[in-house]
């Protein structure tokens, strides 16, 4: 487990800090779009 982690790293390291910008804002793109899924799948409640 700890192996995976310390190769990401190195990984993430190796591509410079550009890297790490760009792995954040991946996670906030796939967030927002699962979020949104999620939104537009719920109905609306009947009143």
């Amino acid at each position: 487990m700890f192996d995976f982690v310390g190769d990401f790293v190195s990984l993430m390291n190796a591509g410079g800090f550009v890297m790490w910008i760009l792995f954040v804002l991946n996670l906030a793109l796939w967030y927002g779009l699962g979020f949104r899924y999620l939104m537009l799948k719920r109905r609306p409640k009947e009143v």
